[in-house]
């Protein structure tokens, strides 16, 4: 007999009206893909509420109830003209704005200085690994008019490939990872685990990163991140 295999799941979050507001278009987008089938997936459209302590409650019950393969968190940012990345952290959970509740009950909304973002346009993402993954970030990346740097290990070693690309992506290949890391707004890390990418990415090598900077990492990143920066990355803590 035939076992019949699940379905992969990928959860998608959106937040609450906030402000006075009747929609949110974060919740509109989860409730528009909520049982979309993607390529295998079946999608879940789930709402969180605008409140701190609450929303990451209600997102641990959607892990354990849906245990999904990919977690894509969509928030609001009024006014704000560009798509943006979120900080994302441990032992984070402070904002510029309020959250719902608070601002509700202070009747406050400071609309200009919510609004400021530094925004994608123009930012410089650094990506170490430039595999299948790597390629895709690269594309999407240069829609958003971002100037994109690569490190690969085998672009050292072969002057062919780098070359086909650069021509080919529109990417800026350099040479040693720390020269991406020193170059870059925005690092990315690409690489698959083995002994000799495992704590890659480690406190000497972030060094090098700007005073704003932003780190974000795929395939089993903690493996490979031995620290990550916190406020304006110094000092270090510890992460895995």
């Amino acid at each position: 007999m035939k076992t019949k295999l699940k379905m992969r799941t990928v959860l998608v979050t959106g937040f609450e009206p906030f402000d006075g507001a009747e929609i949110n278009p974060s919740l509109e987008i989860a409730r528009n893909l909520h049982g979309t089938v993607i390529a295998g997936h079946t999608v879940v459209g789930a709402l969180l509420p605008c409140v701190f302590g609450a929303a990451l409650l209600e997102l641990q019950r959607l892990l354990r109830m849906h245990r999904p393969t990919l977690v894509i968190g969509v928030g609001q940012a009024g006014g704000r003209a560009a798509i943006t990345p979120e900080r994302v952290a441990l032992n984070v959970d402070d904002a510029r704005i309020p959250d719902n509740v608070a601002e509700l009950r202070a009747g406050k909304w400071n609309k200009k200085e919510y609004s400021k973002a530094r925004g994608l346009l123009g930012q410089t993402l650094g990506l170490i690994g430039f595999g299948h993954i790597g390629q895709e970030v690269a594309v999407r990346a240069r829609a958003f008019g971002m100037p994109v740097l690569v490190w690969s290990r085998r672009f050292t070693e072969d002057a062919a490939a780098r070359t086909q690309a650069e021509q080919a992506f529109g990417v800026k290949v350099v040479v040693t990872a720390e020269e991406l890391v020193a170059k870059s707004d925005i690092l990315s890390v690409h690489l698959a685990l083995t002994k000799d990418t495992r704590n890659f990415v480690n406190a000497e090598l972030l060094a090098h990163a700007r005073p704003v900077f932003s780190l974000t990492a795929s395939a089993r990143p903690l493996a490979m991140i031995t620290v990550l920066p916190a406020t304006s990355y110094a000092p270090y803590s510890k992460s895995g």
